[in-house]
C-alpha cells in the first residue's frame, strides 16, 4: 500500500477521500498479537496472546492489560507503547472525572473521552495515529457489563465481543457463534483460551502466554486477573496469568 505522497501527514486526504497514516496505524495493529474480548452475562473477559521475543525476557514482560479505575480495564493491541500513552490518558480522565462529580466515570464515558484523544492524532500535521487499538472493559451498575472498542481512527462501538490484531478475521468468526445472553465469564474463559490457541501459529512464535482479566460478579465488580487455575492450557506449555 502506498500513499503516492498524500501519506506525508495525518491532516492530508487522498483523492479517493482516504487517510493513509490512519490506515498505516490500523496495519500495525492487525500485525500484532491477539486480543480479544467478551461481554458475558456477569461480567467482561480480556484476553490476550502475549508474545514473547526473547527466552531472556520475563512471562510477564510487556503486559497488554492494564487496570484504568476499579471498575474499568483495557487491553491493547497493536504497539505497546502507544497503548501505554492511551492507558495513562484514561487513567487521567477517569482521575479528573472523579475530582468534578465525586463518582466513578461510567465506561462508555472513558471509552467516548478516549476515542476523541485518538481522533485528535489523527488531524494535526505535526502528530501521528496512535499504532493501537485499545478494547475497554466496564462495569456499571446501572447498565452493567460494557465492552467498548476504540481504534486508531478514534471510532469508538460497544460489543457484545470484540477481537483485534493478526488473527482477528478467524477470531471473529469464532465470537460470532457465542450466545451472549447466557455465557458467564467462567465459560468466556475457556472460549477464549480456546480461541487463541486456534488462531495461534506456533510454528513462528514459539515463546508466549496468556493474558487474561475479568470484571463482573466472579472478582466482585472490579477488574482483576483471572485466577491461573483457571486459565486454559496454552500450547506447548502450561498457562500463566499475567
Amino acid at each position: 500500500m502506498t500513499g503516492t505522497g498524500n501519506d506525508v501527514g495525518a491532516h492530508i486526504f487522498s483523492s479517493d477521500g482516504r487517510i493513509f497514516q490512519v490506515e498505516y496505524a490500523a496495519k500495525c495493529v492487525e500485525s500484532g498479537p491477539t486480543v480479544l474480548g467478551v461481554c458475558c452475562r456477569d461480567g467482561v473477559v480480556l484476553a490476550v496472546e502475549n508474545l514473547r521475543s526473547s527466552t531472556l525476557l520475563e512471562d510477564t514482560s510487556n503486559p497488554r492489560i492494564y487496570p484504568v479505575d476499579r471498575h474499568i480495564g483495557v487491553a491493547v493491541a497493536g504497539s505497546i507503547p502507544d497503548g501505554v500513552f492511551a492507558v495513562r490518558w484514561a487513567r487521567a480522565e477517569a482521575s479528573n472525572y472523579k475530582g468534578s462529580y465525586d463518582v466513578p466515570i461510567p465506561g462508555n464515558v472513558s471509552a467516548h473521552r478516549l476515542g476523541s484523544v485518538f481522533h485528535g492524532y489523527t488531524f494535526d500535521g505535526y502528530t501521528r495515529p496512535l499504532g493501537t487499538t485499545v478494547l475497554m472493559a466496564s462495569y456499571d451498575s446501572a447498565k452493567g457489563p460494557e465492552l467498548h472498542l476504540i481504534d486508531p481512527s478514534g471510532t469508538v462501538a460497544g460489543y457484545h465481543g470484540c477481537a483485534a490484531g493478526k488473527a482477528r478475521t478467524v477470531a471473529k468468526t469464532a465470537l460470532e457463534a457465542i450466545n451472549y445472553e447466557t455465557i458467564t465469564c467462567e465459560e468466556a474463559v475457556v472460549q477464549l483460551g480456546k480461541i487463541i490457541n486456534d488462531c495461534h501459529d506456533s510454528s513462528k512464535d514459539r515463546l508466549w502466554n496468556f493474558e487474561m482479566s475479568w470484571i463482573g460478579e466472579k472478582s466482585g465488580f472490579q477488574f482483576q486477573k483471572v485466577p491461573a487455575a483457571l486459565i486454559p492450557a496454552k500450547k506447548g506449555a502450561t498457562a500463566a496469568a499475567a
